[in-house]
Parts: structure tokens; sequence; C-alpha cells
């Protein structure tokens, strides 16, 4: 976790690759200088990046100050009976953050999202 006195300013693209572990909460300030992080997260038998997370993102959640930056994401969520990563009650999903409790300001997010829950 970043504390509210640390700045990030990116001077690239940024591909996080295959499976990563999500930061929990950034407190921060990011300066994303127009640049693009790509990611991707898939809750499959292999993955161990979701987990027993409800809150998905670049940042689970966000507490500081994010602007100027770029997103794309292939985020695809199954909650099945063979595969359980997610509670089947509520997800927050989002390409920066999956709950904001901060400030997101001119930044873009582009890709795609899936969500399927299992309601049985």
């Amino acid at each position: 976790m970043a504390s509210l006195d640390c700045y990030f300013y990116l001077l690239n693209d940024i591909n996080l690759g295959g499976d990563w572990i999500m930061p929990h909460t950034f407190m921060g300030k990011l300066n994303g200088n127009n640049k693009t992080v790509s990611y991707r997260l898939a809750t499959n038998a292999s993955s161990t990046v979701v987990r027993q997370s409800s809150t998905i993102g670049l940042f689970q959640i966000n507490r500081g100050f994010i602007h100027s930056l770029n997103c794309n994401v292939l985020i695809n969520i199954n909650d099945s009976t063979e595969n359980q990563f997610v509670p089947s009650y509520f997800v927050n999903v989002g390409g920066i953050c999956g709950v904001n409790f901060g400030i997101i300001q001119n930044c873009e997010t582009s890709g795609y999202i899936t969500v399927m829950l299992d309601q049985s």
C-alpha cells in the first residue's frame, strides 16, 4: 500500500503480462502521463490472481489521486461450481479500480470486462 506522500509518474506504457497480484489499496498520487497500462485478469483453474477477492481492478481500492492514465484491460470473472474464486453475492470490477474512495481524473479504460456469477 502506497502512502499519500508517494508520487508516481509513468514514463512508458506498461504491459503487466500474465497473472499478477493486484495491489489492494492505492493511497498515493499517480500521474499516468497519458501512458497505457495493459493487463488481464481471468479466473480459471490455474489462476492465482483473483482468488477470493470481490474487488477487482488495476488497484482493488483507490484512496489516492490518479490522473491522465489509460488502461487496456481484459477481465474475465467466471464463478461456477468448479471455479469458485469470487463470492457469488456481489463483485466490484473496474478497469482502474474496483472501488473508488479517491479521485480519478482524465483517465480512460478500454477493453473488455466480463462477469458471470452463479446465482444458484
